[in-house]
């Protein structure tokens, strides 16, 4: 079961990445930070942006960026709805 947290963020993320958020959003608590870092990733190269351009988009360290996009580290709601704002 996801948090509230979570769902809110497989919707922000998911919305901007155009999939269909309620079909996607069946993660296993485990992988969600991993699966959304692999798609924030995929998104930023597909816009043609650096890992520099979108930190500096969203108002987060480049190595913060990196560390979100390998899965290495959980963000919070507040860091992922930055992400997602970068792309409106």
């Amino acid at each position: 079961m996801m948090t509230y947290s979570q769902s809110i963020t497989c919707l922000l993320v998911y919305s901007k990445l155009g999939h269909n958020p309620l079909a996607s959003c069946t993660w296993q608590s485990n992988s969600i930070y991993s699966d959304t870092g692999e798609r924030i990733k995929l998104l930023r190269q597909s816009q043609g942006m650096t890992q520099q351009d979108l930190a500096e988009k969203a108002g987060i360290s480049v190595s913060f960026l990196s560390f979100l996009e390998s899965g290495k580290r959980k963000g919070s709601l507040d860091s992922y709805h930055k992400l997602a704002l970068s792309w409106t």
